[in-house]
């Protein structure tokens, strides 16, 4: 008799501990998240400058970090006069020779030319000298060499400056422009790596982390700044299968947490195209029992009062 009596207190002590728990929160279950992202380098190197801590709020456009970009503007200077360089030799190639440079072969063709005629004359004075015998045949002979040799000379400079009066080849200027093109896309392509130095804000947001230091190297890639847009955090909410044909995307809903008397406004983000098992966070007998959906609800908080890991029950608007 005495077992049973305290048998029956201790059972009716835990079911009436269990009817005196508070109710749960209506709605559908789950827990307040942001969208970190990483803000970091596309090149290696040392930090020189980090402009912002944990808990700022940055914006966009903000220079957040620099590295040492000694190397790189060295780089920059040295492939823009590179590129001028080459830019100067396609406008010389397309202005051809310069007037005084086709003076300069003129003068040349006519020396050459009035060589070949002294070398000519002595030719034929020699061979009338060897036709009457005063002169051996061997001396006409070397005349003979010598005249060949002036004569090809002078065609050579008149080829010369024929092709000075005629300018550049559309194969040469073709040639010259297409080195100016490559100097001026190497000079283009160091600026852009010069400004991958500097780390920029892309929007406003909020520093989750700041784990670096001035002075620290870092890995192209490695993690400067975790940062989240804190007014639009979202919630992953699970919808049993039988209720999930009411949800459309787009469809405004509320969200309610402990911390907030009252509810935040958001909608309905993105619905899930697979059931799911029930998260451990839900815990009703009836919900456990079902098969779930994940809803994604974004939340409208603009003055950041929301924290991630807060957990969350959201209910759809009334009318939708």
């Amino acid at each position: 008799m005495i077992k049973n009596g305290l048998l029956g207190l201790l059972v009716g002590g835990l079911v009436g501990g269990c009817q005196g728990a508070p109710p749960a929160p209506a709605g559908y279950q789950g827990v307040v998240e942001y969208e970190a992202r990483s803000l970091s380098f596309e090149v290696p190197g040392k930090l020189t400058k980090v402009a912002a801590a944990r808990g700022d709020i940055v914006h966009a456009g903000a220079e957040l970090a620099a590295l040492d970009d000694e190397l790189a503007r060295l780089t920059v200077e040295a492939s823009q006069e590179d590129a001028a360089a080459a830019q100067s030799q396609t406008k010389v190639v397309k202005q051809g020779a310069r007037p005084e440079e086709i003076r300069a072969m003129t003068s040349q063709v006519a020396a050459a030319k009035a060589l070949e005629d002294q070398v000519a004359n002595n030719l034929a004075r020699t061979e009338r000298l060897v036709a009457g015998g005063a002169r051996p045949p061997s001396a006409a002979d070397d005349l003979r060499s010598e005249f060949e040799r002036a004569k090809q000379t002078r065609m050579a400079l008149e080829q010369q400056l024929a092709a000075l009066r005629s300018g550049a080849r559309a194969p040469e200027v073709a040639t010259a422009q297409a080195r100016a093109a490559a100097a001026a896309a190497a000079a283009r392509l160091a600026q852009t790596r010069l400004s991958k130095y500097k780390l920029v804000a892309d929007a406003d947001a909020y520093v989750l982390e700041a784990p670096v230091k001035v002075g620290e190297v870092v890995g192209a890639g490695a993690a400067i700044f975790t940062v989240a847009d804190t007014t639009k955090p979202y919630a992953d909410v699970f919808v049993p299968m039988t209720a999930i044909g009411s949800f459309r995307v787009g469809a405004k809903a509320q969200l309610r947490v402990d911390t907030q008397a009252v509810p935040f406004s958001a909608h309905v983000e993105q619905i899930g195209q697979q059931t799911e098992f029930t998260p451990r966070f839900v815990f009703s007998e009836r919900e456990r029992a079902n098969l779930m959906y994940r809803v994604r609800v974004r939340i409208d908080d603009p003055e950041r009062q929301l924290h991630a890991g807060l957990p969350a029950f959201m209910t759809l608007a009334a009318g939708q």
